[in-house]
């Protein structure tokens, strides 16, 4: 994977979609990171509606290995499909248990 360095003011204003089905999940709010080496661990997006974006709970936790590229205006996903209305506290890709 080709190393880049960005902000996290420019990573927020992507919109992040699943290519697995093509839903716009939303733009990110906040980064899991690990204290020790510095990676990011989750992309993490609020949940629906206008609470969401304040509910801790309803969060939508993308892990790291799931994002499958960054783009100019959009980040892609791959993460199983969430099921219809509703936000996973945490998400999974392939090869995750």
């Amino acid at each position: 994977m080709k190393k880049f360095h960005t902000y996290f003011s420019t990573l927020k204003n992507k919109e992040v979609v699943n290519v697995r089905d093509g839903n716009a999940l939303g733009c990110i709010c906040d980064l899991e990171i690990d204290p020790c080496s510095g990676q990011i661990l989750r992309l993490i997006l609020p949940g629906e509606g206008f609470a969401g974006y304040f509910s801790a709970k309803k969060r939508l936790m993308i892990p790291w290995p799931c994002v499958e590229r960054i783009g100019d205006d959009v980040i892609l996903v791959r993460i199983d499909p969430l099921p219809e209305g509703k936000h996973e506290e945490k998400c999974r890709c392939d090869g995750e248990k």
